[in-house]
């Protein structure tokens, strides 16, 4: 009872219990526990109908809700198709909070890739008729993290210009709106710190 999505078939093929099998009272439990790894329901009973000799189980089951749209609001500086391959998320899939908040790292990520390290994300669900949800990952870009200044300590031997001009790392100057130079890149800073 409560299926709308889930094919009984696919609830039975997932239960311990059998048709036709003694009833073991204490299998109800493992029952339970098999549909939750299913991670289609959010609330799961199994009640026990003694009918003549025999006992009917009726498995009572609240359907997670799918999602009908996947969104992204505020991506202005990465394009929907610079994310659309971090979206494992699809429309028509059973709502899994676990698998939101795992995109949006992975969204963060691709920010901080990009040199957008004080981007923030986070998962919105909006709740539809019909069992429905919409979710949208709203996205805080805030500004690309600039190199200022490169100081060098401690290099008594080699001129500050000469190590400028051996590392990728570059301060940040007028045009570095339109070409990214001086974007602060931390795997760029640590293979620059290994020289």
């Amino acid at each position: 009872q409560g299926n709308r999505r889930v094919e009984p078939d696919a609830i039975r093929a997932s239960m311990v219990s059998k048709a036709g099998a003694p009833f073991v009272a204490n299998k109800a439990t493992e029952d339970i526990k098999a549909l939750f790894k299913l991670n289609y329901f959010s609330d799961i009973q199994i009640d026990a109908e003694p009918r003549g000799q025999d006992v009917a189980l009726v498995v009572k089951v609240t359907e997670k809700p799918a999602i009908r749209e996947v969104r992204l609001q505020g991506n202005d500086e990465l394009s929907a198709d610079d994310l659309k391959d971090l979206l494992d998320v699809k429309a028509s899939s059973i709502l899994d909070m676990d698998a939101l908040r795992r995109v949006a790292k992975k969204i963060t990520d691709k920010y901080i890739e990009k040199g957008f390290y004080l981007a923030e994300v986070s998962p919105k669900v909006d709740t539809l008729p019909d069992n429905l949800v919409n979710v949208t990952f709203l996205i805080q870009e805030h500004a690309k993290v600039q190199v200022k200044t490169i100081t060098f300590v401690g290099n008594n031997k080699v001129s500050s210009e000469d190590l400028r001009g051996v590392i990728e790392t570059q301060e940040g100057n007028l045009l570095s709106f339109f070409n990214n130079t001086g974007t602060y890149r931390e795997e760029v800073f640590q293979r620059d710190l290994s020289l």
